[in-house]
C-alpha cells in the first residue's frame, strides 16, 4: 500500500473517491499519462499513484487541476509532498526479484509496464542502501538503468 493510500477511508468509514488525473507530457510519441488522485478542496487533488513517465509531480503531492474537455488535467504542484519517483528499467525475467529487493528496503514499488518499476523515494528513504542495491543489480544484469 502506498503512503498516500494508507488512509483511504473518510471520517464516515466510507472509501474516499479517486479520480483519473491527466498529466500532459513533453515526450515524443506520448501525449499524456494518467495517475490516480483523490479530490481535496475545489481544484486540488492528492496524487495517490506513482507517475511512470511524468516528472512534474510525485506520489503525495497536492496538485491543482482543472477540467479540459471533460478530462481532469494537471496544472501545477500546489504543495510538494517531498517524494521523488525513481524509474528502473528491468530485465523481464528479473522483475519479481528486483521488486522484492526494493520492497525489502521498505520502499513502495509499482509496475506500470512489463519491464519497468517505479519506486517512491520518500525524504526518509534509505538512499545509500538503495544506491548500493541498484549498483549490485546493474552489475548482475538485472536492471538496465535507473532514472
Amino acid at each position: 500500500m502506498s503512503p498516500a493510500q494508507s488512509n483511504q477511508s473518510g471520517q464516515s468509514g466510507q472509501p474516499r473517491k479517486h479520480v483519473k488525473l491527466r498529466i500532459p507530457l513533453d515526450v515524443p510519441g506520448v501525449e499524456s499519462e494518467e495517475v490516480s488522485a483523490q479530490p481535496l478542496a475545489s481544484g486540488y487533488y492528492l496524487v495517490t499513484t506513482l507517475p511512470a513517465v511524468a516528472k512534474d509531480c510525485a506520489l503525495g503531492d497536492v496538485v491543482r487541476a482543472a477540467f479540459v474537455d471533460e478530462i481532469l488535467e494537471f496544472r501545477e504542484v500546489a504543495v510538494a509532498g517531498g517524494n521523488k519517483t525513481l524509474r528502473v528499467l528491468v530485465d523481464a525475467i528479473a522483475v519479481d526479484h528486483v521488486r522484492a529487493q526494493l520492497e525489502a528496503l521498505d520502499l513502495y514499488v509499482e509496475a506500470p509496464m512489463a519491464e519497468m518499476l517505479t519506486v517512491n523515494i520518500a525524504p526518509d528513504s534509505p538512499t545509500h542502501g538503495l544506491e548500493m542495491l541498484l549498483d549490485e543489480l546493474h552489475a548482475q544484469g538485472m536492471i538496465y538503468r535507473a532514472l
